[in-house]
């Protein structure tokens, strides 16, 4: 059964560019309000998936947005000696905002929008 010409137009068309873009803003504003726990933390919020790469389509699309938390990291030193893993853990602090914290600051941030 071929695709009427009336869909194909539609599926040609982007989606709500300026919507995506207003949710993108209510995010970052919501995260850097002076009320957010995440205010101070190192992040970046952006937007991936079909709207970040112009993809997406008239009504069938989401507005996908990370939050990114950039100033913790797990390392793994299973493979090291012992002495390399003295060196590391003289280099590297243990992390104070663990992934669970951040996202429960996050959804804080959210709510009160």
């Amino acid at each position: 059964m071929p695709i009427p010409e009336s869909q194909l137009e539609t599926w040609s068309h982007q989606g709500a560019v300026t919507t995506a873009k207003a949710t993108h803003e209510s995010v970052r504003h919501a995260l850097s309000a002076s009320t957010s726990p995440v205010r101070d933390k190192n992040f970046e919020a952006y937007l991936q998936g079909s709207y970040k790469n112009s993809t997406n389509i008239r009504g069938d699309s989401d507005v996908d947005i990370v939050v990114q938390l950039n100033s913790t990291f797990q390392g793994n030193t299973g493979k090291l000696t012992e002495e390399e893993k003295k060196l590391y853990q003289a280099a590297y602090d243990d992390a104070t905002h663990l992934w669970k914290h951040f996202r429960a600051d996050v959804l804080q941030a959210l709510r009160t929008l």
